[in-house]
């Protein structure tokens, strides 16, 4: 399994939800992870395609956080959001299908930045296809707009707070 797969579902929203219940977080806030934790943790294991779509993404945020402008905090935040989304289509797939909240579907054409490209021209490709996907009528940003409102989402994010009662 690539490791920027394991990345991108390991810092995703889904499995600090999951961690809430299994893991055992420190004094910092972050999760300690133990053999036992990640023995169990619910790999779902997909196609090569889907994960090249995820390291770009990951190779995107990774960017973004190294880059000396705060320009780049908005992209950095969206791409984070995206791959959130891709991780609740691939546990909650008919939901998201049933919704019309799905989003890998329109991902299949992102644009890799490579370790041999030069700072400037990672951020050009980053800059492109930020616009490109931050773009009001982009259906990726549309379904992850409403992406809360699925209900397994919502609990998940913590936006059902009467869901607990």
């Amino acid at each position: 399994m690539p490791i920027k797969y394991l990345l991108a579902l390991l810092n995703s929203k889904l499995m600090e939800f999951y961690f809430g219940f299994e893991g055992i977080m420190t004094a910092g806030g972050a999760f300690t992870l133990k053999h036992e934790t990640i023995s169990i943790l619910p790999i779902k294991l997909k196609s090569g395609k889907l994960y090249s779509t995820f390291a770009v993404l990951v190779n995107y945020v990774l960017s973004c956080k190294g880059a000396k402008s705060s320009n780049y905090d908005v992209p950095f935040s969206y791409f984070e959001q995206i791959i959130d989304g891709m991780v609740f289509e691939l546990y909650f797939e008919e939901e998201l299908k049933e919704a019309g909240r799905d989003v890998l579907k329109y991902l299949t054409d992102l644009k890799p930045i490579t370790d041999d490209m030069s700072d400037e021209q990672k951020l050009e490709i980053i800059e492109s296809e930020f616009n490109r996907l931050y773009d009001k009528d982009h259906p990726v940003r549309n379904n992850l707009f409403y992406m809360d409102s699925i209900p397994e989402i919502r609990i998940i994010k913590g936006l059902d707070k009467d869901a607990d009662k």
